[in-house]
């Protein structure tokens, strides 16, 4: 049976399915895809970064509006939360759209819901977006439209069938485009794992595929099952009773470190990893190993970070530019700060030893005052003690070791050139997170994005190689952001951090 759908067009719940299916089995390659893909073929611009951002960015402004027209402080407080919480709000709009639901269909029962709706028809007007997928629905609900559409994706070679690989639910998208292919004439094989023997461990499958949703009885599906085979899995959750395969472990890690530490021996092994919310533990293993995975998100690379951090230094209650000990950190071991041709990688452990005396800054006057005082110790307390160095032999040599109580701890164990270089680094951020933020007043994205590129230019001890490797990957950022309809809109800065 399987030499009959192999051929077949595969379309996958994850873009990982696709590639690792390809991997495995050469006949796929060429004409497998995941969903994710497929769905952006079909409604170009939805659902994008960029199109999410101009969302944000806008709810951003209009929030900041109504923050200004309050003055009851408990409203405030409330508003200010809601504008932290934008982007799983988008989320439920787009969800919405794709579920084919109006504002009009909500009823607005509290002021959560009311301020969300509120939101929502801001959308609406805002860019046509909404209104062009509402369209794009209509005109893929004709069949010589989407039949159109799935031929550009796939080869059907005259077959008008598709195998669904993997599909637990459907999503409200998903179900459109599941009815779409139907409608158009196609078959769909829908290839899943159920084993009659375990019924209650693949319970997931009879709850979507089942008469009252349009599928065919269960007693009809098509099965292909080896009954003297044993699914180590299926025998552990559905009987509770030891079971006879070899080597099988059931783990509880205490902490998150634990699991991550835990995956070299689990890979070495041969062992393979199951995971009950298998979301949340690829999310964590892409973030510890994300040379392990197709993609590599931009903020697991230094520069990725460096933006990132040098943006949340914009305070948005306080309205001004602010500084932690741990973005500190961030921007130093990402390499894209420098002084006399030295990378500030080279003096990350100098700023460890600093960082104590700085607890509790934040703004940058926090940081000033603390670093005037820090200088007049340094004048005033540490230099009663120096030593000349003219004055040589073993006596005086002990004299200029000893004679120093503060220079074994803390910041005034570095030399004085290492702390000045270590200060210029922190005012080389601080001057470009001003640049980026300094005037708080309305600016487009692209005028926003030009000065973070002049910002990013090589610098004296970063490693060639380095430069153009990550240069390279902040284009993401920039190319999510280049469409006419994004590059003129205005925000402020605050709503771009």
């Amino acid at each position: 049976y399987f030499k009959e759908i192999a051929p077949l067009p595969q379309l996958t719940l994850s873009r990982e399915m696709a590639v690792n299916m390809s991997y495995d089995m050469k006949i796929f390659k060429g004409n497998i895809m995941g969903f994710l893909n497929f769905s952006q073929r079909l409604f170009p611009g939805w659902n994008t970064s960029g199109q999410k951002f101009v969302y944000v960015t806008a709810l951003n402004r209009f929030l900041r509006d109504k923050i200004a027209a309050v003055h009851d402080r408990a409203e405030r407080d409330w508003l200010v939360g809601c504008k932290k919480n934008l982007y799983a709000a988008i989320q439920n709009m787009i969800r919405l759209e794709e579920a084919r639901v109006r504002p009009e269909d909500m009823e607005a029962s509290d002021r959560d819901l009311s301020l969300f709706l509120e939101m929502w028809k801001y959308l609406e007007q805002l860019d046509g977006s909404i209104a062009a997928f509402r369209n794009r629905l209509r005109e893929l609900e004709q069949p010589g439209n989407f039949e159109r559409e799935a031929e550009r994706a796939f080869r059907f070679h005259g077959n008008k069938a598709i195998v669904w690989n993997g599909f637990q639910f459907l999503t409200p998208i998903q179900k459109f485009v599941y009815d779409c292919f139907v409608k158009s004439g196609y078959s769909i094989y829908a290839l899943i794992q159920d084993e009659k023997k375990y019924p209650y461990a693949n319970e997931i499958w009879r709850h979507l595929y089942n008469e009252s949703n349009g599928y065919p009885p269960y007693e009809d599906w098509i099965r292909f099952e080896d009954p003297d085979s044993k699914n180590p899995l299926g025998e552990i959750f559905e009987t509770g009773e030891k079971t006879s395969a070899p080597n099988v472990k059931i783990i509880k890690y205490s902490n998150t470190i634990e699991f991550v530490e835990d995956i070299s021996r689990i890979q070495e092994q041969g062992f393979y990893l199951y995971s009950a919310d298998d979301y949340t533990a690829n999310r964590m293993l892409k973030d510890y190993f994300p040379e392990r995975y197709e993609v590599r998100n931009l903020l697991s690379y230094p520069i990725g970070q460096f933006v990132y951090t040098l943006h949340k230094m914009w305070d948005e209650n306080m309205q001004c530019i602010t500084l932690t000990v741990d973005g500190l950190r961030k921007c130093f071991a990402s390499g894209w700060l420098s002084v006399h041709g030295k990378s500030s990688i080279k003096y990350t452990d100098d700023l460890e030893r600093i960082l104590p005396y700085f607890e509790h800054c934040y703004t940058l006057e926090e940081w000033n005052e603390r670093l005037s005082c820090f200088s007049d110790a340094y004048d005033n307390a540490y230099d009663v003690f120096s030593q000349t160095e003219e004055e040589t032999g073993l006596e005086k040599r002990k004299q200029r070791a000893l004679a120093n109580p503060l220079s074994h701890f803390g910041p005034f164990s570095i030399g004085e050139d290492r702390i000045r270089e270590v200060i210029d680094l922190i005012g080389q951020l601080i001057r470009m997170a001003k640049e980026l933020f300094a005037s708080n007043e309305p600016v487009s994205i692209q005028q926003h994005m030009s000065k973070l590129d002049a910002l990013l230019y090589f610098r004296d001890g970063m490693p060639q190689d380095l430069y153009r490797e990550e240069k390279e990957k902040i284009k993401q950022i920039f190319l999510a952001l280049e469409n006419d309809q994004v590059k003129d809109f205005m925000c402020y800065p605050g709503d771009l951090a």
